[in-house]
């Protein structure tokens, strides 16, 4: 008798229990395996916004094998509607990002809408663009400064994804707002490759529970030191999804190297230091007052010639292995007591 209660109250706990869940979802986006919902965002969406829409599309599709319509104007014959991305609609609907940190985002779900919107830094094109041209970037920078100082390679050109529009290090709060709407439903994305490394959970019927939720990053930059990151879609994607990205500039790169790491021959020989009676061009001489104060000057080209750029980088480049026989004899080897 006892158990027959036991089991009794079990069974009756579960039945509650997915009661209260299907209470708790508040718009439909599949319902057996229709689409019930669209996409909709504004008429010209950011790259980054766009592609957020694609992604929320593309694994729904792959989820439900239903795929939501993406759209600039909501439908009167569409029952529920998902707005990708900030746009008068979601200012309407009360939604703003006026209190968000950072590339944070918000997910709002109630009634027949949800809202994916986050804070969108397109740090490239805002403080990048003007030396866009590879093949043309150091040329660039010497008639920009007048000087034949290395271009300083505070980010890394080579992170963008051609087919998506963006860079890595772009701050894009829209598509981790997606991706964090995936994860809700049981995504995983664990490797690039889809086959290996994705798990897509099988279901005909998708809903999104009410909620109102706002997420910002701890680390208002997060991001991996590795070249040309963004040359394959998948791998691109894989990292975003990681929420990779930045909300403003902290460069990372060797800095103090700039005036005499180029034409090393034409540069004032002074910079360079003497080891073991012999001039070596990859040792700085620290203690030359001209190198001193070009290196000064080389940070503060860097500061005018990208604007909105709010940290200077002072960075010793990793083969600065050896000392100058002069700063030696001035006991610059040596840390003060």
């Amino acid at each position: 008798m006892r158990r027959s209660q036991i089991m009794s109250r079990c069974v009756l706990s579960a039945g509650v229990a997915l009661g209260l869940a299907r209470a708790g979802y508040a718009v439909d986006l599949v319902r057996s395996g229709q689409a019930v919902a669209e996409i909709i965002t504004a008429e010209t969406p950011a790259p980054s916004v766009r592609t957020a829409a694609e992604e929320l599309q593309r694994h729904v599709e792959a989820m439900s094998g239903a795929k939501l319509p993406i759209v600039s104007k909501q439908s009167a014959d569409v029952a529920n509607h998902v707005h990708v991305g900030e746009s008068d609609a979601t200012r309407r609907l009360g939604v703003r990002l006026d209190d968000v940190k950072h590339d944070g985002f918000k997910i709002v779900a109630r009634q027949n809408y949800v809202v994916l919107a986050g804070r969108e830094f397109p740090l490239f094109e805002k403080s990048f663009a003007q030396f866009s041209d590879v093949g043309r970037r150091q040329e660039a920078w010497e008639k920009q400064t007048g000087r034949k100082w290395r271009f300083p390679p505070i980010i890394d050109y080579g992170d963008a994804n051609k087919e998506c529009g963006f860079h890595m290090g772009d701050g894009n709060g829209t598509l981790y707002a997606v991706y964090e709407l995936l994860e809700q439903m049981g995504f995983r994305w664990y490797m690039p490759v889809a086959e290996i490394g994705m798990v897509i959970p099988k279901s005909k019927d998708i809903s999104v529970r009410t909620q109102d939720l706002k997420r910002e990053p701890e680390f208002p930059q997060r991001i991996l030191i590795d070249p040309h990151l963004g040359r394959f879609k998948d791998e691109f994607l894989w990292f975003k999804s990681m929420r990779v990205g930045r909300s403003f500039v902290m460069p990372i790169y060797h800095s103090l190297s700039g005036p005499m790491e180029l034409y090393k021959e034409q540069q004032p020989q002074e910079y360079y230091g003497v080891v073991n009676g012999q001039i070596n061009y990859f040792v700085p001489r620290l203690n030359n007052p001209r190198l001193r104060a070009d290196l000064v000057e080389y940070l503060e080209l860097v500061d005018k010639e990208f604007p909105g750029i709010e940290y200077a980088c002072i960075g010793q480049p990793d083969g600065w292995s050896a000392l100058d026989s002069a700063d030696v004899a001035a006991g610059w080897d040596k840390f003060a007591a």
